[in-house]
């Protein structure tokens, strides 16, 4: 079941937590109506080069390795993509899993964020990974609001997620294993 306003409260999963929808210019932060808008971290992680990528064998060479770039109005070239992470920090019990959504303001200029899965028990900084799909450049800035999270209550599973993301911190690129 979708959780709303109220049940995203009580449940207390987002720290720090605005209770009330805020805005940062025309872009609305906080809690919402049936889910939770995030804001922006302090940096991004992009890469330099191209090579070859090989995820089932857990191939990343050292010079696609992403560099981190302090976020002071980075500007997001079309066709762009970058990794950032969220300014809040997200714990989620065993019977509670959430699912990472565009903002829609910010898709309908072709910003774009690739949703995600939080497992139940999962807890950390989101890492997001962000693209610009549209025809412009689109500035991105510390503490923009970037994204929702609706929450969901489920039963609790078998083994809630302990894997190689938890309590990751700053923007996390992809760990493989071979």
């Amino acid at each position: 079941m979708l959780m709303n306003d109220i049940q995203i409260e009580e449940a207390r999963i987002v720290h720090p937590f605005v209770g009330e929808k805020r805005y940062s210019g025309a872009l609305s932060y906080g809690l919402g109506t049936c889910g939770y808008d995030v804001r922006l971290g302090d940096s991004i992680a992009k890469w330099y080069g191209s090579t070859l990528i090989d995820p089932v064998n857990g191939i990343i060479p050292e010079s696609v390795k992403p560099v981190k770039i302090d976020v002071a109005g980075y500007l997001l070239a079309p066709h762009e993509f970058v990794l950032g992470y969220t300014h809040e920090t997200i714990a989620l019990p065993s019977n509670i899993e959430g699912s990472v959504k565009d903002k829609s303001t910010l898709a309908r200029l072709g910003l774009q964020i690739k949703n995600t899965i939080l497992e139940p028990g999962w807890r950390g900084q989101i890492t997001i990974e962000i693209s610009n799909e549209g025809p412009h450049t689109i500035v991105l800035r510390e503490l923009m609001p970037i994204a929702q999270i609706q929450f969901q209550k489920i039963e609790t599973p078998r083994t809630p997620y302990n894997g190689r993301y938890q309590d990751q911190e700053g923007v996390t690129p992809a760990k493989l294993r071979a």
